[in-house]
């Protein structure tokens, strides 16, 4: 089964970087998003309702990691079991 993982990021750079070297470490479905409103709506499809793993940039534009947190909590993310 692939590991999934979700990385939060509002630097293009950093996001890709992290994601080849997650890819590189095992990880093969790791997705990209740029802000905190994106993260959320993708951790509700149904493919990435079992994400085992989120990296999360603390400080973005918009929404940061520490309102990002909040708003998987109030969504009910529990993450893969």
């Amino acid at each position: 089964a692939s590991r999934r993982a979700l990385i939060v990021d509002d630097d293009t750079f950093q996001g890709e970087m992290l994601r080849e070297l997650m890819h590189q470490a095992g990880w093969h479905d790791v997705r990209v998003c740029a802000g905190g409103q994106e993260a959320l709506a993708a951790l509700q499809r149904a493919d990435m309702r079992q994400c085992e793993l989120v990296l999360i940039d603390l400080h973005m534009p918009g929404m940061d990691g520490f309102q990002f947190m909040q708003g998987l909590e109030a969504a009910g993310f529990r993450g893969a079991f």
